[in-house]
């Protein structure tokens, strides 16, 4: 099987003259050009019994994924190391998508079974887009039970949040308001990211290199490009095919302030259909012995 490893920083993503050619993988059949994955579910073998930890689901009109589900049973171990069930209240999270001119402009999702008069409900995100069809920027508006719009704060709730595009549009960079860069993300032509890059200010604080398989098809291969499943970001294009290995390194302070690297490997051992689409990925990783993930797509 092909596969495509980036290890440099600042490259031209793609040469044609170093003898590496593109592969089109376009579907080329009616079968595969309609599969749709419709389902997914998650679970950690070694960890509650193997019991399914979460389980999405997703409606389509065409390509587009216009509703759907998460519902989580157990939070991951990467949240609490114990078997812990995840809340009653924040169990069940809904969401319907909103489609103008064929591009995503708005995602409304409600925790459903949540009654606290603290905390948020509701939240709904607005997108933009730049000329080229690209993410632009994305404001985000958090609404209590009584639909009243409340304050969320701190370094993960970033808003608005803008995107700035280079290099040929295969980088994407996550910046705030005055232009400076939080995250970076390179892509390949498939705009499967192979890089991804986090700042705190101007310090790199963390790298990420991924390696695809680019003859196989990701689950979400025909769908939208705009929605990604497992994020509550818009991408601005679905990567095309699944991810073999990531490389994670994260440069944390000691206790004199200067930042030491720590490196571990992220390994999936993929299971595919007739089709060559991908149906169950096991993940390991180096830093921890009995960390186990596996992942399984169903499709309609």
């Amino acid at each position: 099987m092909k596969k495509l490893i980036f290890l440099l920083l600042f490259i031209p993503l793609f040469n044609c003259s170093d003898g590496e050619d593109i592969v089109d993988n376009s579907p080329n059949t009616e079968d595969v050009s309609l599969q749709m994955c419709v389902s997914v579910t998650i679970e950690y073998p070694n960890y509650c019994g193997g019991e399914i930890t979460s389980a999405y689901s997703f409606n389509y009109d065409g390509n587009k994924i216009i509703s759907g589900s998460l519902q989580r049973f157990y939070y991951s171990p990467s949240v609490f190391l114990d078997c812990t069930e995840v809340d009653s209240s924040e169990s069940l999270s809904e969401f319907e998508n909103t489609y103008s001119n064929d591009k995503l402009i708005t995602k409304t999702t409600t925790k459903s079974n949540y009654t606290s008069e603290s905390g948020y409900k509701t939240v709904i995100k607005e997108y933009e887009y730049n000329n080229d069809g690209l993410i632009a920027n994305q404001t985000t508006n958090y609404y209590d039970v009584n639909g009243n719009n409340v304050e969320v704060t701190g370094s993960s709730f970033l808003n608005p949040k803008f995107y700035n595009w280079i290099n040929n549009n295969l980088t994407r960079q996550l910046t705030d308001e005055a232009g400076n860069v939080y995250m970076e993300f390179n892509y390949d032509s498939n705009y499967n990211q192979i890089k991804r890059y986090s700042y705190i200010g101007t310090t790199l604080r963390s790298e990420h290199t991924a390696v695809y398989e680019i003859d196989k098809y990701d689950p979400f291969f025909n769908s939208h490009e705009d929605f990604k499943w497992d994020t509550n970001e818009i991408t601005g294009r679905n990567g095309k095919n699944p991810v073999l290995s990531i490389n994670k390194i994260n440069w944390s302070p000691d206790e004199n302030g200067a930042l030491f690297p720590e490196s571990y490997d992220v390994y999936r051992e993929n299971t595919y259909d007739e089709n060559d689409f991908l149906t169950v990925t096991t993940e390991t990783r180096t830093d921890e012995e009995s960390y186990l993930k596996v992942i399984r797509f169903y499709y309609d």
